[in-house]
């Protein structure tokens, strides 16, 4: 687990079990952000901490992405942001003047990683905290204090408007204390309200009023009692790395290298009617940095001699091609899109007779049917899943229930029927992967294990694939 840029830090069962309350916020990074109305509490012209752990599918984002902003105007606003070179900033401004600039190094974060970050005011000293390490210095000396401001509190943009952050927050605290000076060891349970204690979001408290995802209030669990007001999508998050709690398993793909493969045989010939499916959760849909063009499923030899089912990430179009016989089935553009960021899909690529369907969530994005009387190739090489062959162009996404079938499974729309449990293996089922099965070797480091069809093919773990057990929340 420690060698690969998987959500590390995610809660399991045990950690919920010790007290967490299985719950974060996640921002899709356009229009999404919690606001709290205007309060002394966010003065802090003394020693104060604002601190939080955060997770980002792009840890070098294409614009700056605030987690904390007191805003009344361009010239006066406090925040504290993550820039667009990983870097972390408190900056202050006072009726156009910046009074306080304080900022660590570029790359302070990895992709899909869960990291504490905190600010912190000790008299006249700022420090800044990665992971528990000061990031300036052991602190950098200020006299200036914060303007006091009469303006509301957001968490994930500026006022509102611009510079959304994109990802996952749990455990937000403001406290009116310094609470770290020194490097240290973050928590790894939930934060505790006490008398210095401003703010609590933990996620999980009680809503107070709407649904959240849709512009739900709380109150936080400090204890001022501020009302927090959700805004766009931000949402709570408590889904899991897995699709089906059947075996509790899914698969996770960090995009280095990190694929399943599976050897050549007679049964990816394809020859007739088939279906290729899985589940699949992309924390970042539009990414195209490590890799572009993910492939989802593929067969490859060279660039003559190969099928493969991918994303376009300059623009969302999903591609079935089979070089040889030139068969190419799309979808139409942006039919996978920044929408369907941290959230299961379950995607289908179906042969019937001359006949293909492009299934996403059980509706066909291939404008019902396309066309081919082309047999697909013969091609003699490896199955892979998640790369087009070898560690090139990989997936960066989790993966559950993973079927190859010699069968057309669905035809027409199924959009109220998409499959809620494990698939079984049938006498179609020329490959299944539920993620559980028993391994040879430790996941994440090159296992290999015998899939759960009839076939008996082995799977192997290249890279840093890795079975996912966690779930999406911190604690």
């Amino acid at each position: 687990m420690l060698k690969l840029n998987h959500l590390t830090g995610f809660g399991s069962g045990a950690a919920a079990a010790a007290g967490g309350d299985v719950t974060s916020y996640v921002f899709d990074g356009t229009g999404d952000y919690l606001s709290i109305p205007d309060h002394a509490d966010w003065d802090l012209t003394s020693d104060y901490t604002i601190e939080c752990y955060v997770n980002m599918p792009d840890a070098t984002p294409a614009d700056e992405m605030i987690l904390f902003c007191q805003f009344v105007d361009n010239s006066n606003e406090h925040t504290w942001k993550i820039d667009n070179n990983g870097a972390v900033w408190i900056r202050n401004e006072d009726s156009g003047s910046v009074t306080i600039s304080v900022g660590t190094a570029n790359g302070q974060f990895t992709d899909n990683t869960w990291h504490h970050v905190a600010i912190v005011r000790n008299n006249d000293n700022y420090f800044i905290f990665v992971d528990g390490t000061d990031q300036v210095n052991s602190g950098s000396p200020d006299s200036d204090n914060p303007a006091t401001l009469a303006g509301s509190a957001f968490i994930g943009s500026k006022e509102g408007s611009t510079l959304f952050f994109a990802g996952y927050i749990d455990e937000y605290r403001i406290s009116n204390t310094a609470r770290y000076t020194t490097g240290f060891t973050p928590t790894s349970t939930q934060f505790v309200s006490d008398a210095n204690t401003l703010l609590l979001i933990h996620g999980g408290e009680a809503i107070a009023s709407g649904t959240t995802g849709s512009g739900a209030t709380f109150v936080d669990s400090g204890n001022t009692g501020h009302t927090v007001t959700e805004n766009g999508n931000a949402r709570r998050e408590t889904e899991q790395e897995f699709k089906f709690a059947d075996d509790g398993v899914g698969y996770f793909l960090d995009g280095d290298a990190s694929y399943l493969s599976i050897p050549d045989h007679a049964n990816w010939d394809l020859a007739g009617d088939f279906t290729w499916e899985a589940f699949i959760y992309m924390p970042d849909v539009s990414r195209a940095s490590p890799t572009t063009d993910p492939y989802f499923f593929s067969q490859y030899v060279d660039n003559s001699n190969h099928r493969y089912l991918k994303m376009e990430t300059a623009n969302g179009n999903i591609q079935y091609i089979s070089a040889g016989t030139s068969i190419n089935v799309q979808s139409g553009n942006g039919a996978l899109n920044i929408a369907h960021n941290n959230e299961w899909l379950h995607l289908a690529l179906v042969r019937e007779n001359d006949t293909y369907f492009m299934w996403l969530n059980g509706v066909d994005v291939a404008s019902t049917g396309t066309s081919d009387a082309s047999t697909p190739s013969t091609i003699a090489g490896s199955m892979y899943i998640g790369d087009r062959g070898a560690g090139d162009r990989e997936l960066v996404a989790y993966l559950d229930e993973i079927r190859i079938s010699d069968v057309a499974r669905y035809t027409s729309e199924f959009s109220g029927s998409i499959p809620s449990a494990q698939f079984t293996s049938d006498a179609n089922t020329l490959l299944l992967i539920h993620g559980g099965e028993t391994k040879s070797g430790t996941t994440g480091s090159g296992a290999t294990f015998t899939d759960s069809g009839d076939t008996g093919h082995t799977v192997t773990e290249n890279g840093n694939a890795i079975e996912s057990t966690g779930n999406f929340y911190k604690f």
